[in-house]
């Protein structure tokens, strides 16, 4: 995936307010819905909240984009204190 896009989301809607963690992705993945709009989003992501981090990897298989989410709680992450 070299060359590919980075992403900065901030979490905040078109009005400035605050609708999702901010997080960060590298890649590029055509997700669509059943009615077959279609949205670029990352392919590899982060998200950091109070209670842990999320991890998002995307996969496409043929013509359907899903993700795979990992939580990772930092309870016993003496590092993220």
């Amino acid at each position: 995936m070299p060359g590919a896009p980075l992403w900065f989301l901030d979490g905040k809607d078109a009005k400035g307010k605050a609708v999702a963690n901010p997080n960060i992705g590298y890649g590029a993945l055509q997700l669509k819905n059943k009615s077959g709009m279609g949205k670029d989003f990352y392919q590899i992501g982060l998200s950091a909240n109070t209670t842990g981090i999320s991890v998002y990897i995307g996969l496409a298989l043929g013509e359907e984009a899903d993700f795979i989410i990992i939580f990772i709680c930092d309870q016993d992450l003496k590092f993220l204190e």
